[in-house]
């Protein structure tokens, strides 16, 4: 039995061994065959140049390729502007006289980089890889075209899908496209240009109306990233392709000058774009191109109707105000506060800009014809336009001449602001307002030896407005009745008049150096001095041991320090003065300390006997007579300068009065002897331009108002 069955598993075991030789020997004959019939495939090469800074795109027309081709080669993922020269090598397959792109090669000096055709996903593209065909099958090509020509044949629409998958792919599928589509036409078709202009200060819209374009194609080219205002003419030239009776628009460029801008519409159906790019259609296939007139005058264009009188207004916009707030102070309509303040400006500046408005005088009518904002060496014109009833203010150059033009003087000026104009409106018995024209005069009677703070408050002046009055150089009680007249400008305090009998006093509100003050009509502003208090060496104990400007912190046991944020207490007074300012002794006395304390930085100590101490911080150096601990120095000698040494937020005195172990006040506590007397500086006197225009500007007004 076991002899039978073994000689049954080794006949199995041949039987096995020979179906697999049978099926090893038919795999060799159909490759043998297949080979055969691949041997009648031929490929075939082109080489071609692309020099340095040459366009792609003009390289591909030196070589026989259809339009799907150009399109795969295109999104190869290589640099499309070569930083050098260099070689690329096209790949062709013959198969029944078909001629199919396999693959590229890119050569430029050692480097060198080769792409595959593939089919993934039923989506042709090219992808990085090695060459799949041996040089020894490869022709060179017996035709090579230098020069694109004007129609090449789309090979691929006369090729049968028969055997090769790629060749159903390369063929085109025509369908019938409608006029706003704006899809890609064959390299074939016929290419037509229009161009048209769009003047200086000519909307880029109105320019579109002289040429045909759909709906869809309006919107994208509206869509260019493109001033639409032009600063000066341009030509725009569009570039269509002819589809049977559909224009599909292709390509838009700008020329102004010598500078040009191309735009190419890319991307897919409903999701296009125009791109910057170089032209990709050669000229030479560009047929019909000429100039489009527009089919009716622009309304921009339109002549100037003339009128016998312009007049224009002209206000200052100051540096931070709002352009809403500068245009209520003009006497304008509805209409034109509208169009004015509509126009694409800033409407805040960083310094002050002047707006002049120029009118049409047609009977009794105002009409605005332009607006000018000039600020510095700048400025802007806007020119009224009306679009098919649509009224706006566009850039444009002046159409009035500068002779014609005449000053409103109903604006501001001293013939028309009369009396009969003014409304006069009795609020109490010691106040009266008049106005006009965005002006308002208040008059406030001031009875014998009344305080002027006393009448003030009466009046429907704000809080800031009596403070500045108050601040006036003229005295503050009146010796016998006086009449004041305060002159605002939209709510603001411009003017002052104050009259006592037959003496008048008049002033202007200005603001010089961040600070407001009064200068009288010839513009003369007086400028307060500041207090110096004298150290004198006679006997007693000084008040301030320096010559300071001001004082920066005040005696406080519950400050907040200014670097730490903790709250601490501050047994001294701060004076703020620059560093090495000399700081002297304010009496007699001995050195009791002088070195460094921790926050204190450089310290001194020094007792003047009787239980007075003073402690000097933050110095920057300690002199020489006081050095040395027990060292005597006598009062107004110089002991020390001003710095910031220690925990200090800047150059400054922290100067202590310790009487009795306990810390004092230096600015209240009580002195042996007596204190030093502070002397007050003299006022200077200074004339200023800008006083000078306002003082002419307001005062006018203000005397014609107050009468």
């Amino acid at each position: 039995m076991k002899n039978t069955q073994n000689q049954r598993l080794f006949a199995g075991l041949w039987l096995l061994i020979a179906l697999f030789l049978t099926a090893l020997t038919t795999v060799r004959v159909t490759t043998v065959q297949a080979k055969d019939a691949k041997s009648d495939i031929i490929y075939e090469y082109e080489i071609i140049t692309q020099k340095k800074g040459q366009p792609f795109s003009k390289v591909l027309q030196q070589i026989e390729l259809t339009s799907f081709q150009q399109k795969l080669v295109n999104e190869i993922p290589i640099y499309h502007a070569a930083k050098s020269d260099r070689a690329l090598r096209f790949i062709f397959s013959r198969e029944k006289d078909q001629r199919l792109l396999k693959e590229v090669k890119v050569t430029r000096g050692n480097r060198m980089i080769n792409f595959v055709l593939v089919d993934k996903d039923g989506k042709l593209h090219f992808v990085s890889a090695p060459t799949r065909i041996s040089a020894n099958r490869l022709v060179k090509a017996t035709t090579t075209k230098d020069k694109p020509t004007a129609k090449v044949k789309t090979i691929e629409a006369n090729l049968a899908a028969k055997n090769s998958p790629i060749t159903e792919r390369h063929q085109p599928v025509k369908t019938a496209e409608p006029l706003s589509s704006p899809d890609k036409a064959p390299i074939d078709s016929d290419f037509l240009c229009e161009t048209i202009s769009q003047k200086k200060g000519q909307s880029f819209a109105s320019a579109l109306n002289g040429i045909r374009l759909t709906t869809y194609q309006r919107k994208l080219v509206d869509a260019i990233p493109v001033l639409k205002q032009a600063k000066s003419e341009r030509q725009l030239r569009f570039v269509f392709a002819k589809s049977g009776t559909a224009r599909l628009l292709k390509e838009v460029r700008f020329t102004r000058g010598k500078n040009v801008a191309n735009y190419v519409l890319t991307g897919k159906a409903g999701r296009h774009s125009f791109v910057s790019r170089p032209s990709q259609i050669p000229e030479k296939l560009l047929k019909n191109c000429h100039v489009v007139a527009a089919k009716q005058p622009l309304r921009d264009n339109k002549k100037v109707p003339e009128y016998k009188r312009y007049e224009y207004d002209t206000i200052v916009q100051k540096k931070g105000e709002s352009f809403a707030h500068v245009l209520k102070r003009l006497n304008l309509s509805a209409l034109q506060y509208r169009l004015v303040n509509a126009l694409p400006i800033i409407r805040r500046t960083n310094s002050n800009r002047t707006i002049r408005l120029i009118y049409a005088i047609d009977g009794k009518k105002r009409l605005l014809k332009e607006v000018r904002l000039t600020r510095g060496k700048k400025s802007a014109n806007f020119v009224i336009s009306n679009d098919k009833g649509h009224l706006r203010l566009v850039a444009g150059a002046t159409r009035v001449a500068k002779k014609r033009l005449h000053k409103n003087k109903t604006y501001l000026g001293k013939s028309a602001i009369t009396k009969s104009a003014s409304i006069a409106k009795k609020t109490t018995n010691s106040v009266t307002t008049a106005a006009h024209r965005g002006f308002k005069v208040i008059k406030i009677v001031q009875k014998k030896r009344h305080s002027l703070a006393r009448t003030l408050r009466k009046t429907p002046l704000s809080g800031l407005q009596r403070q500045l009055i108050l601040q006036m150089p003229a005295t503050k009680t009146a010796k016998s009745t006086r009449h004041l007249y305060a002159l605002l400008e939209h709510g603001r305090l411009r003017a002052l008049r104050v009259v006592r009998g037959k003496k008048v006093a008049e002033y202007i509100l200005i603001k010089h150096k961040g600070q407001w003050c009064w200068a009288d009509k010839k513009g003369s502003v007086s400028l307060p001095g500041r207090s110096v208090t004298r150290l004198s060496s006679s006997a007693g104990f000084s008040r301030y041991p320096l010559r300071f400007a001001r004082v920066s912190s005040h005696f406080n046991l519950y400050r907040r320090h200014p670097i730490t944020r903790r709250i601490r207490p501050h047994r001294g007074t701060d004076f703020a003065a620059p560093h090495g300012t000399p700081v002297y002794a304010p009496a007699s006395g001995v050195v009791v300390f002088s070195g460094r304390q921790r926050g204190y930085g450089i310290t001194l100590v020094i007792d003047h006997q009787n239980g007075y101490k003073t402690k000097y911080a933050h110095l920057s150096r300690i002199m020489r007579v006081a050095r040395r601990k027990g060292s005597y120095v006598r009062k107004g000698q110089l002991i020390a300068r001003v710095g910031s040494t220690g925990l200090s937020s800047g150059a400054h005195l922290h100067y202590e009065v310790i009487v009795n172990g306990r810390h004092r006040n230096p600015l209240r506590v009580r002195l042996p002897g007596g204190a030093g007397k502070t002397v007050a500086a003299t006022a200077s006197h200074k004339v200023l331009p800008h006083a000078q225009r306002l003082a002419k500007r307001y005062l006018p007004t203000l005397r014609t108002l107050s009468r």
